[in-house]
């Protein structure tokens, strides 16, 4: 009864813009808790928003608003918005407690393969599997937003300041999830710390399925060298296909069709045969940049990705300290053109070194 008037009240709630954009200022809110206990707290008080978040979503009317939100932050990048923000977070957190859970499989399978338990590893894999719950926990219900919201604010998603961040992040844990080292995450009770990686995988396939008509998003994917694989797809797909749960199995078949999507971006990505020159390359990333812009104060020159992603942290110039905001940084264009013309050189190069390789094989190639 209670939960009913609840869910009448806000269904009912007159400014569901101005709720559903409170909801993800408090969120936001949480990463200001300075205490000793800080990194557990704050994902102690953010665990019941994401049930918050859920719930939201599936009124259509809140739905209509959070995307709404997340348009505008489109619209205003460079005044680094709530939404920007709360996405940013939402990586953040994502990477933290997956790692954080990673930590603690590996600590658990350690102690549970010694032959015979003390007291002590007893009660070390007691706290231990505790510590399990929460972290899969809140993993799991990070990355099962980031499935919900990619159906709605892919635009956002698909922007180059979040795009590259969102695709590593997704292929990392697709990869650890089906890759040939998912067996670092097996431990004697998983029931013990409710872990579900069926969902998880279900969460971040439905990302790259809702995600795959943005070319942004699939060349960022594909561009991962440290973590994505054409196999990673497949094998998704067929843990999903495999899993007799049928909403996972309708998204398990939508995942394996991108491995004909993607293949065109992966034969895009070439290898340059010259190390591009120092002033091309991001000073902090150590890539070639694709969009260059100079800082107003210190005069240094960097992609705008990466300024971009180190204010949403803090609004500085990390080279000399000084307040700086996204809309103060000048683009360079003139760069910018040098290395989308070093680029089509190389292209070039390639293709000929290519077209020269069958020509070459078949001279070396043994008499009959």
């Amino acid at each position: 009864m209670i939960g009913q008037l609840r869910h009448s009240a806000i269904r009912n709630f007159k400014d569901k813009y101005g709720l559903a954009k409170a909801v993800i200022g408090v969120f936001c809110d949480c990463e200001l808790v300075t205490d000793d206990e800080g990194f557990d707290s704050k994902f102690s008080y953010r665990m019941p928003f994401y049930t918050v978040l859920d719930g939201l979503w599936k009124i259509e009317e809140y739905k209509k608003e959070i995307v709404k939100l997340s348009v505008e932050a489109l619209e205003e990048m460079a005044q680094q918005p709530l939404f920007l923000r709360f996405i940013s977070l939402l990586i953040d957190d994502t990477n933290s407690m997956m790692g954080k859970s990673m930590e603690t499989f590996q600590e658990i399978r350690t102690t549970e393969l010694k032959t015979e338990l003390t007291d002590e590893d007893k009660e070390k894999l007691d706290k231990l599997y505790r510590q399990a719950y929460s972290y899969v926990g809140l993993s799991q219900e990070t990355l099962y937003l980031f499935g919900l919201l990619s159906q709605g604010c892919q635009p956002l998603f698909a922007d180059p300041t979040l795009v590259t961040r969102i695709a590593e992040m997704a292929n990392f844990f697709t990869n650890m999830l089906v890759g040939k080292n998912r067996k670092m995450l097996k431990v004697k009770d998983p029931k013990k710390i409710n872990f579900r990686p069926i969902d998880m995988v279900k969460s971040l396939a439905l990302l790259y399925v809702n995600m795959a008509d943005f070319e942004n998003w699939n060349k960022a994917v594909c561009a991962d060298e440290r973590a994505f694989s054409m196999g990673m797809i497949e094998e998704g797909g067929k843990i999903l296909l495999n899993s007799r749960i049928p909403s996972a199995e309708v998204v398990g078949a939508k995942f394996n069709e991108l491995t004909l999507v993607l293949q065109d971006y992966i034969d895009e990505e070439i290898d340059f045969e010259e190390e591009p020159p120092d002033e091309f390359c991001d000073p902090i990333m150590g890539s070639l940049m694709e969009d260059p812009v100079e800082l107003p104060r210190s005069g240094a020159i960097l992609c705008r990705n990466t300024i971009a992603r180190q204010l949403l942290v803090t609004p500085i110039d990390p080279f000399n300290r000084q307040p700086l905001s996204l809309d103060e940084v000048i683009p360079r264009q003139d760069l910018k053109e040098k290395i989308k013309e070093w680029k089509r050189e190389q292209r070039e190069k390639y293709s000929k070194t290519s077209a020269q390789r069958p020509q070459a094989e078949l001279e070396d190639a043994p008499m009959d």
